[in-house]
């Protein structure tokens, strides 16, 4: 798999010469292929040629010679059976690289800005001081360009690690914890578990305040519970009917001036 180390050794070992920094940066993407397995079969002017993708061969490997004669680039790979054809065309400030696979599959694409990864240098030979952000430029070209065209070049993620993973992190949280289950029934007497008893947990001991249910409040003494209708006890009697109220049937104070109550009249007579 490229990388910014392993696309340094192919550019080394290559020794090649940059005109300006669009040739640097086609030769990092020349070096990338390389890194990653594919053979150069045809360079510059035989990979501009119209049937180039047909009649490059599979087997072997060609030299670079003349691949920046031209102001535009254009390489044809081959890994194991089957052939790649790269273009690079310069258009304004940015370097146009399209990629294409001879199955006909939509061909690949990135827009590059060479000013953002080639410097200058007063030592040709000496590479690393030729570009900045190498490894970024390795990467976009991974993603869009060779995971593209061979998804087996395509790091897998492993799926046990990450669910792990992710199973910590859930876990780590307060809320993501288990909580014991606990092994003793629930305490008899809470409200709606079908038990006689009024117990603690019973909302009957604790009725809902006003328009604030979740306000819990002591009953008062002598004050009946929110929603409950207090109605007096009927009157104590026989029940005539209509006009014999218990009130007819007692007995009515005196109604002689000066007299006192019946019961206390013969003390009043005797005294006097």
């Amino acid at each position: 798999m490229a990388n910014s180390q392993t696309v340094m050794l192919v550019i080394r070992s290559a020794r090649p010469s940059f005109r300006n920094y669009r040739d640097k940066v086609a030769f990092v993407l020349d070096a990338s292929f390389v890194a990653s397995g594919f053979r150069v079969v045809a360079a510059g002017r035989h990979a501009f040629a119209e049937n180039a993708l047909v009649s490059s061969p599979t087997q072997g490997e060609v030299g670079i010679e003349g691949w920046n004669e031209f102001d535009e680039y254009a390489f044809v790979y081959a890994k194991g059976s089957k052939k790649f054809l790269v273009k690079c065309f310069a258009i304004e400030d940015k370097l146009l690289v399209d990629a294409l696979d001879e199955g006909g599959k939509e061909p690949a694409h990135i827009e590059i800005e060479p000013e953002k990864y080639a410097a200058e240098s007063g030592v040709e030979s000496d590479y690393d001081a030729q570009f900045k952000n190498l490894g970024k430029l390795v990467s976009d070209l991974q993603d869009e360009l060779l995971y593209k065209l061979d998804e087996g070049l395509k790091p897998v993620a492993s799926t046990s690690q990450s669910s792990s993973e992710s199973n910590k992190e859930s876990e780590s949280g307060y809320y993501g914890r288990k909580r014991p289950v606990p092994s003793f029934p629930p305490v008899i007497g809470g409200f709606g578990d079908g038990s006689m008893h009024v117990g603690p947990n019973d909302l009957r001991m604790f009725p809902r305040f006003g328009d604030h249910p979740d306000l819990m409040i002591p009953p008062q003494p002598g004050v009946p519970p929110p929603g409950v209708r207090y109605d007096p006890p009927p009157p104590i009697g026989p029940d005539f009917g209509p006009g014999f109220e218990p009130s007819p049937f007692r007995r009515q104070p005196p109604t002689r001036r000066g007299d006192v109550h019946p019961d206390l009249q013969h003390f009043r007579r005797w005294l006097g």
